[in-house]
Formats: C-alpha cells, sequence, structure tokens
C-alpha cells in the first residue's frame, strides 16, 4: 500500500473515531431529555389517572374536574416543551458534529 494510501485510511479511521466519541456524547445528552420526559409524564399520570377514576366512578365535582384539566394540560404542555428542546438540542449535537468532521 502507498504512502498516500495509508495516509487517507488513517484519516478515515480518526475522523470515525472522532465521529463515535461525539456521537456518544451526544446520545448521553439527549437521554438525559428522555429521562425528564419519562418523569414529567410519570407524575403527570400519577396525578390525572386517580383524579380522572374518582371524577368518572364516585361523582362529578367541579373543583376536582378543574384540578384534572390544569393537571393534564400541565403535562400536556410539559412533555411538549420537552419534545421541542430534544429536537433543537438534537439538530444543534448533529451541526456540531459534522462541522467537526469536516
Amino acid at each position: 500500500m502507498s504512502n498516500q494510501g495509508m495516509n487517507q485510511n488513517t484519516d478515515f479511521l480518526t475522523k470515525q473515531h472522532h465521529y463515535a466519541r461525539e456521537k456518544e456524547r451526544a446520545d448521553k445528552i439527549l437521554a438525559r431529555y428522555d429521562l425528564a420526559l419519562k418523569m414529567v409524564l410519570g407524575f403527570g399520570a400519577g396525578i390525572f389517572f386517580p383524579l380522572f377514576m374518582v371524577v368518572v366512578f364516585l361523582s362529578f365535582s367541579v373543583p376536582i374536574f378543574l384540578f384534572l384539566l390544569v393537571v393534564g394540560g400541565g403535562t400536556a404542555f410539559g412533555a411538549l416543551q420537552i419534545k421541542k428542546r430534544k429536537t433543537e438540542q438534537q439538530a444543534k449535537l448533529d451541526a456540531q458534529i459534522i462541522s467537526k468532521l469536516n
């Protein structure tokens, strides 16, 4: 193999290694967003579901129903915000990885 071929192969392997390291770092950051989403949805469901069962099976109470709406809306809003921020962070990390490879 010629010297130029070996240099190209080494350069390719170096870029591949850098990409793998950056991708692992990005995956760790994005995993935090997944954990936050699971926590928000779990907390919201933990409050929403029992109240929903109370409203459905026992009695319809206006304060409980209003609280139910607030909890459901807050959970949905929180989940959408986390998804939006995760998408933004993923685009930012992808751009950083691509710029480092060039």
